[in-house]
C-alpha cells in the first residue's frame, strides 16, 4: 500500500495551492490520488508502489510545476506540501465545519 504519509501531504498541498494559483490544488489532488489508487489497489505488485511513490515525490519535491509558476506565485511546490503546525483541537467547532460542508455536499465542485 501507499505510504500513509502521502494522503497528508496531498491534504496540505490542496490546503495551501490557494497561495499558489487556482490550479495548484491539481498537484494535491494528484498525490491524494496516487494514495487512494494503493488503498483501492492493495495486492498490486511492491514494484508498482514503489513507482507511484516515486512519482509523488516527484510531485511534492517540485518536479512538476505545470499548474503554477514558484517564481510568479512566491511559493514552492515544497512549501504547497509543508505540514501545517500542531494545533489543538477544538471541538466546539466541529458542527460548523460539517454545516459549511453540507452547502455544497450535493453539487459537482
Amino acid at each position: 500500500m501507499v505510504n500513509f504519509e502521502y494522503l497528508y501531504r496531498g491534504l496540505c498541498g490542496m490546503a495551501n495551492a490557494p497561495q499558489a494559483s487556482s490550479m495548484a490544488g491539481h498537484l494535491g489532488a494528484a498525490v491524494i490520488a496516487g494514495y487512494f489508487f494503493g488503498e483501492d489497489h492493495p495486492d498490486v505488485d511492491s514494484e508498482v508502489i514503489a513507482a507511484i511513490e516515486r512519482d509523488l515525490n516527484r510531485i511534492t519535491g517540485g518536479e512538476e510545476s505545470i499548474w503554477f509558476d514558484p517564481k510568479k506565485a512566491g511559493i514552492t511546490a515544497e512549501e504547497l506540501f509543508k505540514p501545517f503546525p500542531k494545533e489543538q483541537g477544538r471541538e466546539a467547532l466541529i458542527d460548523s465545519v460539517a454545516k459549511a460542508l453540507a452547502a455544497n455536499i450535493g453539487k459537482t465542485r
